[in-house]
């Protein structure tokens, strides 16, 4: 199942549809089956980001090199990289928003495997459980992290997308180097977190 292709349905869809046809909620290895797609999906649009996160700097550095013949058109071709990058954000948000709503269904069917287990199993259970969610946590928190740096490096390269729209003289782009430093700077810890979720996306579903 392709999260792309399904658009919003997400597991709550889904286990209301089993709900519907079974009489009775998805047990948490159904969920899981889930949740593990999901994952491997989100892996994908991570891996497929930092090429166009290097595509679209490589550009905007060529827009301001001193080198640079054609400025208009290498300006065009930066244009086309940053919809791009704006675009594999958006398609890493949803698909983190698909993860979340994944992760919330597959906690709330261990809880309901937890409540059938015997007295004498719970808190063996209850301790997995609990290190499952920590984890689970943690990727959150990276997911935040990484949606925070990619809305501050598009608002720079936004920012110096419009300046350089409406003047590309050697002055102006000489007063926007500031800009590209900062991009260059946010680009690098922005590609350094895209691989720490791969790592530990890996950690909560391996491949």
């Amino acid at each position: 199942m392709n999260r792309r292709l399904i658009g919003t349905m997400t597991l709550a869809a889904v286990g209301a549809a089993l709900l519907t046809a079974t009489g009775c909620s998805p047990t948490r290895e159904e969920v899981y089956d889930q949740a593990r797609v999901s994952a491997v999906t989100y892996k994908q649009e991570l891996s497929q980001a930092i090429p166009q996160l290097d595509s679209t700097m490589k550009s905007l550095t060529n827009v301001m090199s001193s080198a640079t013949t054609n400025r208009e058109a290498a300006f065009k071709t930066f244009q086309s990289d940053l919809g791009g990058l704006r675009r594999q954000a958006a398609l890493i948000q949803a698909q983190a928003g698909y993860m979340r709503d994944d992760g919330q269904a597959y906690f709330a069917a261990w809880d309901r495997q937890i409540a059938g287990e015997p007295g004498d199993a719970m808190p063996d259970a209850n301790a997995q459980r609990t290190q499952g969610a920590l984890k689970y946590s943690v990727l959150q928190e990276y997911m935040q992290r990484t949606r925070d740096q990619y809305m501050s490096l598009l608002t720079t390269l936004k920012d110096t997308e419009a300046s350089l729209a409406t003047d590309m003289s050697s002055a102006n782009v000489q007063s926007l180097m500031p800009k590209l430093e900062d991009a260059t700077k946010q680009s690098f810890m922005l590609k350094q977190s895209l691989g720490v979720l791969v790592a530990e996306t890996n950690k909560l579903i391996p491949n």
